[in-house]
């Protein structure tokens, strides 16, 4: 497949210890937990790209915008083939308040306890940025680099054990 890879942002919005996940309904990862973001428009800044995607996708309006990691996602398929291809740039974003609404691409919207979004069916690379979030260092002191390459059939094995990961080191509240 060409075209890829892809340039991709996402966006963390936290509130009171809790994170704004939207449900996908479409592929890669349709019915998981996910940051709202998206594909960056020709011509358009990284920043601006977050801003945008998490106005079209939550309705909420970004007041500051902060580089927090880089994710790069790579699956293959069965027979080798190149399934997807994502370098996403996540950002911490402060919004004005308001109530988040979600747009045709998403089944649900919520926020949650960080700990408690890890019992949810995340997508992996927001399993991982999770574990960033409550593990690491406060945010905003260095860039973070999130790799994850994988098949299409070791998805279901990589997310089980992370949960394992997770339930040993007490993540899952």
């Amino acid at each position: 497949m060409t075209g890829w890879p892809k340039v991709a942002v996402g966006a963390i919005v936290l509130k009171d210890g809790e994170i704004l996940l939207v449900k996908r309904r479409f592929n890669p990862s349709s019915g998981r937990w996910a940051l709202p973001g998206g594909h960056v428009e020709p011509g358009e800044s990284l920043e601006e790209a977050a801003v945008r995607e998490l106005k079209e996708e939550t309705g909420l309006r970004a007041v500051n915008v902060i580089p927090y990691a880089i994710t790069e996602y790579i699956e293959v398929g069965e027979r080798n083939d190149l399934m997807y291809h994502y370098i996403m740039f996540d950002y911490l974003i402060d919004v004005e308040p308001s109530n988040p609404v979600p747009n045709e691409e998403s089944l649900d919207i919520g926020f949650f306890p960080l700990k408690d979004a890890l019992r949810l069916n995340l997508t992996v690379t927001t399993r991982k940025l999770l574990h960033t979030l409550i593990t690491g260092e406060p945010p905003g002191r260095q860039m973070r680099f999130i790799r994850v390459s994988l098949t299409s059939e070791r998805y279901e094995s990589i997310l089980s054990e992370l949960i394992k990961y997770e339930m040993r080191r007490g993540l899952r509240g």
